[in-house]
């Protein structure tokens, strides 16, 4: 999704997301907040170089959002 640069709001309705790919999404600036993310037992960024910026560990912006999932 080359022109994606955001998530709908309708993320924060997907309780039970366990895994989430995100994949050639160079637009994508930033993840939903923490609590969207707090089920997740699975990230994966690929080809997303401004958000891979950001999930850096321990030095990116929304480093903060995905520390505590187990597999990233």
């Amino acid at each position: 999704m080359p022109n994606l640069s955001s998530f709908s709001k309708g993320i924060h309705n997907l309780t039970s997301l366990n895994a989430l790919h995100i994949d050639k999404c160079p637009n994508l600036r930033s993840l939903p907040d923490e609590r969207t993310l707090a089920t997740l037992s699975s990230l994966i960024i690929s080809n997303c170089p401004l958000l891979e910026q950001r999930c850096l560990k321990d030095k990116g912006v929304d480093w903060q959002k995905i520390a505590d999932i187990p597999y990233i």
